[in-house]
């Protein structure tokens, strides 16, 4: 049950990343001459537990709004998971980026007892005291729209209740920057994109 929260809190922080990423443009698929993919097995809806079906979690959102693009985006994917996985999002919407509104967030939103916490543009070291606060009340937290600082992105990894975080274009960093990796992509095959305009 704790990893599927767990899951549940990191994919909506990885919605975040394509939230940010987002294209406006119309976007037409590339032809290929590769007929592999017609085999792929279609899976019936029918296969899928219904959102019911599934364990309820309540997650909340530290956010400095719900309606400009980026926020309005992330809601939007929000209210999808919670229609389709069973999940209530409590809105936290915060005045400042102080870190001591965020912890005082944080605090609010394990007093109401949630079972994880997605806060967004937070950064720092009041990432780790976010942390504390959720350990003592056995809540996960993800970070969205922010990129930790690796100085203490180590210490976050070690604790149990840290599930990750996402910012715009972290992915196709992580992956061209990466010289562990056997095989190199080009940002191009990472997601589709739109031709220039001209």
């Amino acid at each position: 049950m704790k990893k599927f929260l767990a899951f549940l809190v990191l994919a909506a922080i990885l919605i975040t990343m394509f939230a940010g990423c987002g294209n406006s443009g119309k976007i037409e698929p590339q032809a290929t001459t590769n007929n592999s993919t017609e085999s792929v097995a279609k899976v019936s809806a029918s296969q899928y537990p219904k959102a019911s079906e599934l364990p309820h979690y309540t997650v909340g959102v530290v956010i400095h709004t719900t309606t400009d693009f980026l926020c309005s985006k992330l809601k939007k994917y929000l209210d999808y998971l919670g229609e389709n996985f069973n999940v209530s999002f409590e809105f936290n919407i915060i005045p400042s980026f102080a870190d001591d509104v965020y912890l005082g967030a944080i605090q609010d939103l394990c007093s109401k007892g949630v079972d994880g916490i997605i806060a967004t543009n937070f950064s720092g070291q009041a990432i780790l005291q976010g942390l504390k606060i959720c350990e003592e009340n056995q809540v996960y937290l993800g970070i969205g729209f922010s990129q930790v600082d690796p100085k203490i992105s180590e210490q976050a990894i070690k604790n149990p209740y840290y599930v990750g975080s996402s910012y715009e274009d972290d992915f196709n960093a992580t992956v061209l920057r990466s010289p562990s990796w056997e095989w190199n992509i080009a940002p191009s095959q990472l997601m589709p994109q739109a031709e220039p305009a001209r």
